[in-house]
């Protein structure tokens, strides 16, 4: 299912996004990863669980019917979306959802937006002193597909095709349409702007935060190692990083119920949401 978008300006860049139940007094806010967009969501947005809670899933700047930004790095898009949170929010309370890339803008946009009520990150590695870039697990076909402006398409089906373990070949389909709407240039720029160290301390943007954060990783995750936050010390909620066994890096569309359920176990259960 795809949703209409609404649009908005936020430091004179014209972002896209869904927005569901607009009247819900809490709001959880998704954020997509590297060459994905606000669809890979879908299952989310439809989650019967989901209903009683304002959802919001953006396109980030070069993804999806958002327009490009020309300076390209984690700290840049962190700071932006937050600015785009602040609009968002109606300085109402609020859960951030980051997958992949998303994950670390939600950990930059920390010091730039009031205190949300939960943090959620999924299936991404958040650096800091104890993981940096380079101990992030990944393999040739990941980074040619992912950091290359320039990748034959035979490439790119097989990483999609490689990284969902869903039976639903609907998904592939999804992921290859947001792939080919990305701006070409941005990948090139994202790995320069990592080569560059142009990213923040995130795992002490996480902990000064010092709200219990839901960290999930999927068992079968080829891009990011499910090993790879086991010994960092971070305010988890249940004191433990939740694992899908049966997921690769979309865990949200690997095994969506399960997701849907425990996203909404942590946000019912943090801050007296109900």
């Amino acid at each position: 299912m795809k949703y209409d978008r609404k649009f908005i300006i936020a430091d004179q860049l014209r972002l896209s996004y869904i927005e569901l139940n607009p009247d819900k007094q809490k709001t959880i806010i998704f954020f997509h990863g590297n060459s994905n967009s606000a669809d890979l969501w879908h299952l989310q947005l439809s989650a019967p669980s989901l209903q009683s809670y304002r959802l919001i899933a953006v396109d980030l700047p070069c993804h999806g019917q958002s327009e490009s930004l020309s300076d390209i790095s984690i700290q840049s898009l962190g700071r932006l979306m937050a600015q785009f949170v602040i609009a968002i929010s109606n300085d109402k309370p609020f859960t951030l959802v980051g997958l992949s890339l998303g994950g670390n803008i939600v950990t930059e946009m920390l010091p730039f937006v009031p205190l949300p009520d939960g943090i959620v990150i999924v299936s991404s590695a958040i650096v800091g002193t104890e993981i940096t870039p380079s101990d992030i697990r990944s393999t040739a076909l990941s980074e040619a597909v992912l950091f290359s402006d320039k990748t034959e398409n035979n490439q790119v089906a097989l990483y999609f095709d490689t990284v969902l373990h869903s039976d639903n070949s609907g998904f592939v389909e999804l992921l290859l349409e947001d792939y080919y709407s990305t701006s070409n240039v941005f990948r090139g720029k994202l790995l320069n702007s990592i080569v560059e160290q142009r990213f923040s301390n995130e795992i002490d943007l996480i902990r000064n935060a010092n709200i219990p954060c839901l960290f999930t990783v999927g068992g079968k995750d080829d891009v990011i190692g499910p090993e790879l936050l086991q010994d960092i010390r971070l305010p988890l909620w249940k004191n433990k990083i939740h694992g899908f066994s049966k997921s690769g890096h979309f865990i949200n569309l690997d095994q969506p119920e399960e997701f849907n359920n425990l996203l909404y176990e942590y946000i019912n259960s943090t801050h007296n949401h109900v």
